[in-house]
């Protein structure tokens, strides 16, 4: 017998939200219900960001920062910066990417010299509910710098039945299990015979939502080896 040639298995929303219906239990479902299974599976992804799961929604972004740049706005799919660089002759082969360290509110409030002048080596980022505001020290003069960061960005929406999410496909059993416990929470609430059917599948339903978002989280994470450095130079007299 021969064997498939082909790698593009996936599932559209459709099947998925359907998938889910039929781990509930219960009633099968309307097509009102398709609505909240798309409500729902929106929430779900917004779950997975709050839990860290974005890998795939990494992206490399720059701005240039003219003199005397301190603090500009991001767009507003950022939802948090992973890495970042300060870029000096980012238009020529001998360009020098720095490390750019990241300030916690309390390390700007409490820096002394917020105005002190020089190339930025650090930024303070301020997750405002519009769009992300980064804020850099020192203030850059005369120098043409870029800074360069790794922005987790939110997913695409789900909006059309037989659209594909916007995830890998090693993530779609839990995000079936994920929709599963969500839509068993909406039935579940409701005060019939079918909802108390519903009520006790919900242990088994949140069970298997964890566990197959613990396996697809496992194997998501960056595999890199782990480095420390030690600073023990304030130990030592030099």
């Amino acid at each position: 017998m021969a064997v498939s040639t082909t790698q593009t298995w996936t599932l559209p929303m459709d099947e998925i939200i359907d998938a889910a219906y039929a781990r509930v239990g219960g009633e099968q479902s309307t097509g009102w219900e398709a609505q909240s299974a798309m409500r729902n599976l929106n929430v779900l992804f917004q779950l997975f960001q709050s839990r860290r799961v974005n890998l795939w929604t990494i992206q490399q972004r720059n701005f240039v920062i003219t003199d005397n740049t301190q603090t500009f706005i991001l767009p507003e799919d950022v939802i948090d910066i992973v890495n970042a660089v300060t870029r000096i002759n980012p238009e020529l082969t001998t360009r020098t990417d720095i490390a750019c360290a990241r300030f916690s509110r309390d390390d700007w409030v409490n820096l002394p010299n917020k105005n002190s002048w020089g190339r930025p080596m650090n930024y303070w980022l301020d997750r405002q509910r519009a769009a992300p505001q980064v804020t850099l020290w020192p203030v850059n003069r005369n120098i043409y710098v870029e800074f360069v960061y790794w922005a987790v960005c939110r997913t695409y929406d789900n909006n059309r039945m037989r659209d594909n999410v916007d995830a890998p496909v090693r993530w779609i059993p839990a995000i079936i299990a994920g929709l599963a416990w969500l839509l068993g929470l909406e039935r579940g609430s409701k005060s019939d015979a079918n909802a108390e059917i519903v009520r006790t599948n919900l242990p088994r339903l949140k069970s298997d939502f964890d566990e197959a978002f613990g396996i697809a989280w496992e194997e998501d994470r960056d595999s890199a080896l782990l480095s420390l450095d030690v600073d023990l130079s304030g130990y030592y007299n030099v």
